[in-house]
Parts: C-alpha cells; structure tokens; sequence
C-alpha cells in the first residue's frame, strides 16, 4: 500500500496531496487569511514553499529519467533484434527497481516511441506473474497494458500508427 512508510515507490503518495491541500488551504483562506493584517510575510512562504517543491522535483527528476532512458533504450535494441512494434518481458527480466511499477510501461513506451512521430510509435508490455495475457499475446493486433486489452485500430492514428503485428518476446 502507497501509503505505508515502508513502500518502494514513494512518488505514488504525490497524489493524494493534491485533494489534501484543497481541504486545508480552503478553510485557511476563508477563516484565517481575512484576520492576517500584513499578508507581505505570507507572500514569502508561498513563494518558498514553491522553491521547495521544484527543489524537490528535481531532486526526484533522475530515477524517472533513467525509467525513460532504460524504455527508449530497450525498444531501440528490440526494433533491431526482432523487428516490429509490439514487444513483451516478464518482470524477472525488466529492471524493477528501475521501472518502479510494471503496470504503466505499455502506454509509457507508446507516448514516448510517438514522440519522434506516429509510426515511429512502439509499445513495451511487461507480464507480471498473476497478469499472465497469454492468449491475448497471440492475438494479432492488440494493444496489451496491464488492465486493458485494445484492438490497435482504436487508438487514434494522429498519434499513434502501430499498424499489424503480434508481440514479441525479448530478454534482458
């Protein structure tokens, strides 16, 4: 669970801080801010407390760059070993502790192989031992994520063109 104290993946927690600060700066406007005489002072906190927040951004900005650099990498190497657009690992073989949680890597590898332009576009699916897709990966023209299943013809040709083709098995 995210919010233990002992998970691996602390940026998830990022998300719950939003709807947080919304209940507590609601009230602090309305109630407390209207009584505060000189609000000079307030000024400067807001604007360290953004400081702090890019400071922490950036602080973080190297573990999902090497994520990015390991995606990009890796489907560069499959495209010139296999061919095609649609490959497959199983965790055992992908770098956790680099991908930090499997379940996004299928769009991940999507948005970022469509960057440079839509046929360029390639997808990545990582099979984890209980989400085993095994007929789905001899289905030709899917696209596969961890909780989806797509013909590759729904997914809009503006961006991504994955054209035909079943997934192929790489190896670490």
């Amino acid at each position: 669970h995210y919010s233990s104290p002992n998970t691996t993946y602390r940026f998830y927690a990022e998300v719950t801080y939003l709807p947080l600060s919304i209940f507590v700066a609601t009230p602090f406007l309305f109630e407390i801010m209207p009584s505060i005489g000189k609000p000079q002072w307030w000024l400067i906190a807001l604007a360290l407390l953004m400081v702090d927040r890019v400071l922490v951004i950036r602080s973080n900005a190297p573990t999902f760059t090497q994520r990015l650099d390991w995606l990009e990498r890796r489907i560069g190497e499959a495209r010139q070993q296999e061919g095609g657009k649609r490959f497959y690992t199983n965790t055992y073989e992908a770098p956790m502790d680099t991908l930090i949680m499997p379940w996004g890597v299928a769009y991940e590898s999507l948005l970022l192989t469509a960057l440079e332009s839509p046929d360029s576009a390639a997808t990545l699916f990582i099979q984890e031992a209980h989400n085993k897709q095994e007929e789905a990966l001899r289905t030709p023209d899917l696209f596969i994520a961890a909780f989806d299943q797509l013909p590759a013809r729904q997914l809009p040709d503006r961006y991504f063109q994955l054209g035909s083709g079943l997934y192929r098995w790489i190896e670490e």
